[in-house]
C-alpha cells in the first residue's frame, strides 16, 4: 500500500500512527473504529516502510480494502514523503483462537449500540393529549405536517413561547408520532443544557477515552430527528455553539429533521451566534401565546378527565378563570385542589372552600386584571399621564414606568408580547421582551423597585 506521508524520517512510528488514528477517529463510526482500528499499533519501520500490527485478519482486510483511501488522506495531512504501509497480524492472534468473523464483530457492536440508545421522550406527550386552540393552532399544524414527512416539511422547525405554555409537550409529541409511524426511526430529545453538559463531559473524558468526542458526534449526527428544548441555554457558549452548528449542518444536509424550542425568537436570543440564528430562521418559525379563558377551561377539564379527578365543572372552571399565567401553573393548581378534596374526602368542594384553600395571596396572583387598570395604576403611581405611558416619548421619567407596566401586563395577565406592544404605540414584541426581562432582573437586586411593584399590585386589589 503506497501512501504519501510527512516528516517520516524524523517522526517516530508511534507518533505518526497516533496522528493518523486521530484523523480516522473523526471520519468513521465509533463501531468500526473500535472493532478494527483502535487496537492497531506501529511496531517498527525500515527506511520508508511503516509496519502496522493489526489484532485480527478482519482488521487487516478492512484497512487494506475499506479504509485505504482514508488512511492515505490521513497520512497526507501529517507527511510529505512517499512510504509503504505494511500491515501484519499480531503473533498472539496467529497462535491463538481464530478471530471472530467480520459480520460477528459488527453485529456485536451494533447490538450494544442500539441497546444503549434512548430517545428520552416522555410517552405521555402526544397530540391526543394536547389541547388545540387559537393560541397554538399554527404550531400544531406545522408539528403534524412534520410527522408526515420528517426532514422535508418545515425543516428546521423553531418553536418559541413563554414558560409553561406547552412547548415541551408539542415538540415531544412530534418525536413520539415519528416513532409511531416508523418504529425504526431514531429520534432523540434533550435540552440545550444536557447537550452542553454531554459535550463538556466528552471533552473532559477525551484523555481517558480516545474517541469520547467522536462518540458524542456519532450519537447526535446520525439520527432521523434531533429535538433540542430550551436552545437558548447554549447562547454565549462558544464551543457548544460550534459543535451544535456542525451537528445541525450534518443533519440538515442529510435531510434529517431538526426541531428546537426557546422562550423567545432566534433574533432575540442574546449572544446566539448569527450563523445559528440564520439557520433557525431558514426553516419554519412559530410561537404559542397564553391561552384565553375558553382554552384554559378545555385544558383543565381534559386534565381532570385524564386523571379521573372527582371535581365538578364548576370547580375546574373556577380554577381556569383564576389562573391565567401559564398552563403549567394551571394544571398545578388543579392538582392542589384535587389533593385538597381527597384529603377532606369531599369531592363536592364549593367555590368558597377552594378560594379559602388557595388563599388570598394566590387569588391575587392569578386574578384576571383588566389591562387598562394595570396601565392606569402604574401611571398614577409614578405621576405620569397614561397617554405619555402609551405614547412615543422616551423621557426617562416615562420609559421606566412604561417598562414596569409591560412587565406587569405580561406577568399578571399573560397578555401576548405582540398585543402588549400594540398597547404601547405599536412597539415591536422584542422591545416588550427586553423591557420585561430588564425589570425581572432588576427586581432581584433593587429593593425599592420590588416594593413599588408590591404597592402597585395592592392598589389594584
Amino acid at each position: 500500500m503506497l501512501i504519501t506521508a510527512s516528516n517520516f524520517s524524523t517522526m517516530s512510528p508511534d507518533l505518526l500512527w497516533t496522528k493518523v488514528l486521530s484523523h480516522l477517529e473523526t471520519e468513521i463510526s465509533p463501531t468500526f473504529y473500535k472493532a478494527f482500528l483502535a487496537k492497531t499499533k506501529a511496531v517498527g519501520r525500515n527506511q520508508n516502510v511503516l509496519e502496522i500490527e493489526c489484532q485480527s485478519l478482519s482488521a487487516k482486510e478492512q484497512l487494506e480494502n475499506k479504509y485505504q483511501s482514508l488512511v492515505k488522506d490521513a497520512l497526507q495531512k501529517v507527511s510529505v514523503e512517499t512510504i509503504t504501509l505494511k500491515l501484519v497480524i499480531g503473533e498472539s492472534h496467529h497462535k491463538g483462537t481464530k478471530p471472530a468473523p467480520l459480520l460477528v464483530e459488527i453485529e456485536r457492536a451494533k447490538t450494544k449500540s442500539e441497546a444503549t440508545f434512548s430517545s428520552n421522550l416522555s410517552p405521555g406527550y402526544t397530540f391526543d393529549s394536547f389541547v388545540i386552540g387559537p393560541n397554538n393552532r399554527l404550531a400544531v399544524a406545522v408539528a403534524r405536517a412534520i410527522t408526515e414527512n420528517p426532514g422535508t416539511a418545515y425543516n428546521p422547525f423553531f418553536l418559541y413561547s413563554g414558560v409553561g405554555l406547552g412547548k415541551t409537550h408539542l415538540i415531544q409529541a412530534i418525536g413520539n408520532e415519528i416513532i409511531k409511524n416508523n418504529q425504526n426511526a431514531k429520534v432523540v430529545y434533550l435540552t440545550g443544557e444536557s447537550f452542553t453538559n454531554e459535550l463538556v463531559e466528552a471533552i473532559q473524558n477525551s484523555k481517558k477515552q480516545y474517541n469520547a468526542v467522536a462518540r458524542f458526534r456519532e450519537k447526535y449526527r446520525h439520527v432521523d430527528a434531533l429535538i433540542i428544548d430550551d436552545v437558548q441555554f447554549i447562547a454565549g457558549r462558544e464551543t457548544t455553539q460550534e459543535e451544535f452548528f456542525h451537528t445541525f449542518n450534518a443533519l440538515y444536509l442529510n435531510r434529517k429533521q431538526v426541531i428546537v424550542s426557546s422562550d423567545r425568537p432566534p433574533k432575540d436570543i442574546a449572544r446566539l451566534e448569527e450563523r445559528l440564528s440564520s439557520r433557525f430562521l431558514s426553516g419554519m418559525t412559530a410561537d404559542m401565546q397564553a391561552p384565553d379563558l375558553d382554552m384554559r377551561v378545555a385544558i383543565v377539564r381534559q386534565k381532570r378527565d385524564l386523571l379521573k379527578l372527582p371535581l365538578s365543572n364548576e370547580v375546574v372552571d373556577f380554577v381556569a378563570e383564576r389562573v391565567v399565567s401559564n398552563v403549567r401553573e394551571l394544571e398545578g393548581t388543579l392538582l392542589q385542589v384535587a389533593a385538597r378534596a381527597k384529603a377532606l374526602n369531599n369531592p363536592a368542594l364549593t367555590i368558597n372552600e377552594i378560594a379559602n384553600f388557595l388563599g388570598q395571596t394566590a387569588l391575587e396572583k392569578t386574578k384576571h386584571y383588566a389591562t387598562s387598570d394595570i396601565i392606569r395604576a402604574v401611571a398614577t403611581y409614578y405621576s405620569v399621564k397614561t397617554t405619555d405611558l402609551k405614547g412615543p416619548r422616551r423621557l426617562k421619567e416615562v420609559v421606566w414606568p412604561r417598562q414596569i407596566a409591560m412587565y406587569l401586563l405580561r406577568t399578571m395577565t399573560g397578555t401576548p408580547l405582540i398585543t402588549v406592544g400594540q398597547m404601547f404605540g405599536g412597539r415591536d414584541h422584542s422591545t416588550v421582551l427586553h423591557s420585561t426581562d430588564k425589570i425581572e432582573e432588576e427586581i432581584k437586586t433593587n429593593s425599592k423597585l420590588n416594593q413599588d411593584i408590591v404597592n402597585i399590585k395592592q392598589t389594584l386589589s
